[in-house]
């Protein structure tokens, strides 16, 4: 999404890696650094929605969220959330979904969340991975990606207990 750390830290490094493409949701508006990435890019920016696949060499890549519609609620509403799948193994990755985006997922797409493997959303934040939400996921790893000097405590410990009660195993990119 659009929040201005992401997108500087991308940015920087469109400078030293080449990029094929960039994938943002519908609902980030065009700033200062997706133009740096859409001038870096082979392709250009495209703006996915709920419904598209993508397909390669036995790897598959859904897009489960967002719809065509900017979602209410800000940027980390707007996420893009994405299904991969290859090996007989699925893969969710949420971007940073709040309690309220990752419910609207649920109502919109239940019947595709189960996954192996769950990238937490938001980091861990104490209103991510609702019950509702992980009860359809069902994960067996769940890695939270978060700084180990972050100034927001993430990830927070609600959002942590909620996923030893589903039993899953947590990595945290902080410690592990």
């Amino acid at each position: 999404h659009s929040d201005r750390e992401r997108f500087l830290g991308l940015a920087g490094l469109a400078a030293h890696l080449p990029i094929r493409g960039v994938w943002a949701p519908a609902g980030v508006p065009g700033t200062a650094c997706l133009a740096i990435l859409e001038r870096r890019s082979r392709t250009g920016v495209r703006r996915p929605v709920a419904g598209q696949r993508f397909e390669r060499a036995g790897f598959s890549l859904e897009v489960l969220y967002p719809g065509t519609e900017p979602s209410p609620g800000g940027d980390n509403r707007s996420s893009l959330v994405l299904l991969a799948s290859a090996g007989g193994r699925r893969l969710l990755f949420t971007g940073d979904l709040d309690g309220a985006g990752e419910e609207a997922l649920v109502r919109l797409a239940r019947d595709r969340l189960a996954a192996d493997l769950l990238k937490v959303a938001h980091h861990g934040s104490a209103g991510s991975s609702t019950s509702v939400f992980l009860a359809a996921v069902r994960p067996r790893l769940a890695v939270v990606s978060a700084g180990s000097t972050n100034p927001f405590g993430h990830p927070a410990a609600p959002a942590l207990e909620r996923l030893v009660e589903r039993r899953a195993r947590v990595l945290r990119t902080d410690r592990d």
